[in-house]
């Protein structure tokens, strides 16, 4: 068990205890990465899911960012085969035979050997069609579905599949760190899983992450305790970043560092310029229009990004007036490297705070 990591029990309560009571079937929920979605999914919901006869299946879209398709062929197999007790019917079924070894230890098959014994997309929703108790998929990073038109008949294929059984025993949990890829997924008319999923807020840590980390802190350095305000304040300075946080406290204990500021000005030095240095190459890569109109976002510029009066102050910056189609192009390829979202018709955010902050610094 993880000692560092702060439950979320409200927010996993109020997710599957809405599924049971037939509240909730597919909710989907965003937030920056390094924010904690992927340890809730894996340390909150999964055990939960095992306390009350739901089998949790998650996958991650990024393990196999050529094939989303195979990325939950495996991870739906490799499910199967890690509780082989309860579904060795299925798994005949599917004729999956995992890689063993000689000690008869589950190993790792090679791309070429997996291929040929993956079973047919076809054959995994069938299979997952005869359990009879409820089944959670814990679909993680779901916005790379969005990235190529190459996913389209897979995407399609999930969602029938996710919501064409009448007892609703198919349930699922959306994450993802790019709001532009959800929206293309979610929110816009045509979208693929339009109108399947309802969107919940993934709440901000506040003061009793704090005090729980503090607590950590003091137990795993001997009684040393630190200031509870001052690390709160911290934290907001940090923009409530869980693992920036918690990292910092690591750094301390294992450097003998017990004055909390001195651990802020020593650690987040260190972190602010690797973080820095990512944001700069970034924006580095960006053609003058793009970056111009980044700043502008990170500045929360509300004239209207296709006004006269914005297009006099790109011409400033600039030295030419540009066109609205350029404005859109421009605006289209923020979107799609996830530096900046969509939220309404019109209204465009800087997708990262930490981004944010750099830009309005600079």
């Amino acid at each position: 068990m993880d000692r560092w990591h702060y439950p979320r029990h409200k927010l996993c309560d109020y997710i599957l205890q809405g599924m049971q009571q037939g509240l909730l079937e597919r909710v989907t929920f965003f937030a920056p990465r390094k924010r904690g979605k992927t340890q809730f999914i894996t340390r909150d919901v999964i055990p939960a899911c095992d306390k009350i006869d739901v089998l949790p299946i998650y996958i991650d879209f990024w393990s196999d960012k050529d094939s989303p398709q195979n990325a939950f062929i495996d991870a739906v197999t490799t499910t199967l085969e890690s509780r082989r007790n309860m579904f060795s019917k299925i798994l005949a079924k599917l004729k999956f035979t995992p890689a063993v070894s000689s000690s008869g230890v589950t190993v790792k098959a090679e791309a070429n050997a997996m291929s040929s014994q993956r079973p047919t997309l076809h054959s995994v929703f069938d299979a997952l069609n005869t359990h009879d108790t409820p089944i959670l998929l814990l679909l993680d990073e779901v916005q790379h579905l969005a990235t190529s038109a190459d996913y389209a008949n897979f995407t399609a294929a999930l969602r029938s599949f996710m919501t064409a059984r009448s007892d609703n025993k198919i349930k699922a949990i959306f994450t993802g760190s790019s709001q532009e890829g959800l929206n293309k997924l979610f929110k816009n008319t045509k979208a693929p899983f339009y109108d399947a999923s309802q969107t919940i807020p993934f709440p901000q840590l506040d003061r009793d992450f704090v005090v729980h980390q503090l607590g950590v802190f003091k137990s795993v350095t001997g009684g040393r305790e630190l200031d509870e305000e001052l690390a709160f304040s911290i934290f907001t300075q940090q923009q409530f970043h869980p693992a920036r946080f918690s990292e910092m406290l690591k750094f301390m204990a294992l450097e003998g560092i017990y004055d909390i500021q001195v651990g802020f000005d020593e650690h987040d030095q260190r972190y602010l310029l690797n973080e820095r240095s990512e944001f700069a190459k970034s924006i580095e890569q960006l053609n003058p229009l793009d970056k111009t109109l980044l700043k502008l976002l990170a500045k929360d510029w509300n004239k209207g990004l296709y006004t006269d009066e914005t297009k006099s102050m790109l011409e400033s910056e600039l030295g030419k007036r540009p066109s609205n189609p350029l404005i859109g192009a421009a605006l289209t390829r923020l979107a799609e490297q996830d530096l900046i979202y969509n939220e309404s018709r019109g209204v465009w955010l800087v997708a990262d705070p930490s981004l944010k902050s750099f830009m309005s610094e600079k």
